[in-house]
């Protein structure tokens, strides 16, 4: 019983991971395609380009 929890959390670990990254590669394309550009009074990235997920939150 013991071998197959770990077996499954080693499993369960890797298809998250593999969500996570489908996520992030979805996300940065669809805000690259849109061209938004952050507003020029923004803390961080003034003028420039979202390009991913950090750059949208800044």
């Amino acid at each position: 019983m013991k071998r197959w929890a770990w077996i499954a959390a080693v499993v369960f670990g890797v298809v998250l991971i593999l969500g996570a990254i489908g996520t992030w590669a979805l996300v940065s394309t669809t805000l690259s395609n849109q061209r938004i550009t952050v507003a020029e009074d923004a803390t961080c990235l003034a003028g420039k380009r979202v390009r991913g997920p950090f750059s949208a939150y800044c």
